[in-house]
């Protein structure tokens, strides 16, 4: 019976004193390493380690695409970059949540750096505004900040915001022409007396291209620019007045012969004002030219003139033009009166973002624009760019890029959305939009196997590998995704070499939760409140009705102030009105002309 050989350990066997042999082994060990067969199997050694390693960098250099989606690890770095831009509360950066805080127990998604502007795509239903925006907004309102809202469809996004708000001892200002708790805001109270020149060009721009929309497009440029100038010229003259708003602005416009009139009266008017009309006046010798002016300009205006809009829009502006603090702004939008409207709200929102980005805030200013292409505002591309330093975080919300196409252009559309470093995304029901969004995710690398098989008298089989790329999300793919489902590109969520990378999401939106159980509670909570809330701000508005007695006193003042010589007048009554100031001071150039002569 054999004898089994007891194991020694480690420590044994490394206590065990050297074997007298041991050099000798050593010596042929090396004897055999010189010999040719050892220097053969040395050289195979090393060309295999050789090929190795450079395998291994070749397929690191060979990668056909990297894209991927985020997962646990970016959420994790998006948190803690957000909660330190919390907790230094600065006016950039700064972090917004899409959940209630502690509402669920997995990593909540966090959007840092969202000063650096952020946008929404989603067609209607699927989900944007109430699990996107309507978040953001109370992440706002935790954080203390002020806000300036366009509510589209007012006042549904509003009741969903106010309850809340109060609650936090916000000052909330809602602008809502039409609306008994509107505020009043008198655009003419921008304009700076002293010097109106560039905030009067500006209210003409906006104005003009709100109200004409895409038909400004094939317009006579001419015609254009004389109708700009014109309503900046009459935006300066009513400025000059004892009673500057909108109102004056029409009235003026109404009077008869306005050229004469402006001419008559050149010596009380601001030579500054008076230059404004140069494109009138020097038309006076055609009457059509001046009457095409005059109707290009007239027609913006007087679509305004509605008793119930205009008693928001006439007396001394009680809205915050400085939006700080704990204030809350709502510029809110009546659809039944939509073509009316959507100009004098882009006028508003582009007066004031213009006046609170030319100091350097201590706080930041969230702009929430859901439905921003039924608004026109031209300087939307500096506000994302440029003023994001100032303390501007702007916040867009929009179908597809379409839509912003459409009221932009695409040159316009790519400078806005390429001022936003936050993306969210949701079914566009659009493939344009759909392959842009697949386009910026980029691709990624799959393995394909191939299967061979051979028949014959020795059939065989054979695998074979092969690396190709493609879409990490394809457009098709994105015109399938459900309500509530999004993809978000942030620079929150990244790794020590890259960052937006994307993360896809699911909410839940249904009857009996929206996002969370916490987060509808706060919800349901905000809408409670808003009839009461609603009520006082109804016996706080200072508005006073406008009626025909009130706009007829202001006509008959105006055409005293800026009246003609009474044969002017009766020479208009003869049918004789061709025999303007104009052709009088014509007609006195050529008789000092005859007398110098004679």
């Amino acid at each position: 019976m054999k004898k089994r050989k007891s194991k020694l350990t480690n420590q044994q066997i490394l206590s065990q004193p050297l074997s007298p042999n041991s050099s000798d082994n050593t010596n042929g060990i090396t004897q055999f390493l010189t010999e040719p067969t050892g220097l053969f199997l040395m050289g195979m050694l090393g060309l295999i380690t050789t090929l190795k390693v450079f395998d291994s960098q070749g397929k690191k250099k060979n990668i056909l695409a990297k894209a991927r989606w985020g997962g646990e690890k970016e959420k994790r770095k998006a948190l803690a970059v957000a909660m330190k831009q919390i907790e230094k509360r600065k006016r950039n950066p700064i972090a917004l949540y899409l959940d209630r805080p502690r509402a669920i127990s997995k990593t909540p998604l966090m959007l840092p750096d969202m000063n650096r502007g952020s946008v929404v795509v989603g067609s209607p239903g699927t989900g944007k505004t109430i699990s996107s925006f309507l978040p953001m907004i109370y992440s706002g309102i935790d954080q203390e900040f002020p806000m300036v809202i366009y509510d589209f469809k007012y006042p549904d996004l509003t009741e969903q915001v106010v309850g809340l708000a109060a609650k936090r001892g916000y000052n909330i200002h809602i602008f809502a022409p039409g609306y008994k708790e509107s505020k009043i805001c008198n655009p003419l109270d921008f304009i700076d007396k002293e010097n109106p020149s560039l905030m009067a060009a500006q209210f003409a721009e906006v104005l003009n291209r709100n109200f004409k929309g895409e038909d400004s497009k094939g317009e006579d440029q001419f015609f254009k620019k004389a109708s700009d100038m014109l309503v900046k010229g009459i935006l300066m003259l009513a400025k000059e007045t004892d009673f500057p708003d909108l109102l004056t602005c029409d009235t003026l416009l109404g009077l008869s012969s306005l050229t004469d009139r402006l001419q008559f009266h050149q010596g009380k008017i601001r030579e500054l004002t008076y230059r404004a009309f140069a494109s009138l006046i020097a038309s006076a010798g055609s009457e059509k030219t001046v009457a095409g002016i005059i109707a290009s300009a007239t027609n913006n205006f007087s679509s305004m003139m509605i008793p119930e809009i205009l008693a928001s829009l006439t007396g001394k502006t009680d809205l915050p033009i400085e939006v700080t603090g704990k204030t809350m702004i709502i510029l809110g939008l009546d659809q039944e009166k939509r073509d009316v409207l959507t100009p004098i709200l882009a006028l508003i929102l582009d007066l004031m973002i213009a006046r609170n980005v030319r100091f350097k805030r201590k706080d930041p200013l969230l702009l929430f624009l859901d439905e921003c292409p039924t608004l026109y505002l031209p300087r939307l591309p500096n506000w994302l760019n440029e003023f994001r330093s100032k303390g501007l975080c702007t916040i867009l919300g929009i179908q597809n890029i379409v839509q912003m196409e459409h009221k932009y252009g695409k040159e316009l559309t790519r400078a806005i959305l390429g001022g936003c470093n936050t993306k969210i995304w949701y079914n566009p029901q659009d493939y344009e939009s759909a392959k842009l969004l697949s386009d910026s995710l980029g691709n990624e690398e799959v393995k394909y196997k191939q299967r061979s098989r051979t028949t014959g008298g020795k059939g065989s089989t054979s695998i074979s590998e092969q690396l190709q790329s493609r879409p990490l999300f394809s457009a098709d793919e994105c015109l399938r995704l459900q309500t509530g489902e999004r993809i978000i590109t942030s620079p929150g969520y990244q790794t020590s070499k890259e960052a937006y990378i994307p993360i896809r999401d699911q909410v839940v939106i249904n009857d009996d939760c929206v996002v969370s159980p916490l987060f509808t509670k706060t919800l349901n909570e905000s809408t409670d409140l808003w009839v009461s809330c609603q009520e006082k701000l109804s016996h706080q508005s200072s508005q006073q009705p406008i009626g025909d007695d009130y706009m007829r006193q202001r006509r008959l003042v105006l055409e005293e102030v800026y009246a003609l010589p009474k044969d002017h007048q009766q020479g208009q009554g003869k049918g004789k009105g061709k025999n303007t100031i104009v052709d009088r001071v014509k007609q006195a150039k050529a008789s000092s002309t005859d007398h110098i002569q004679t």
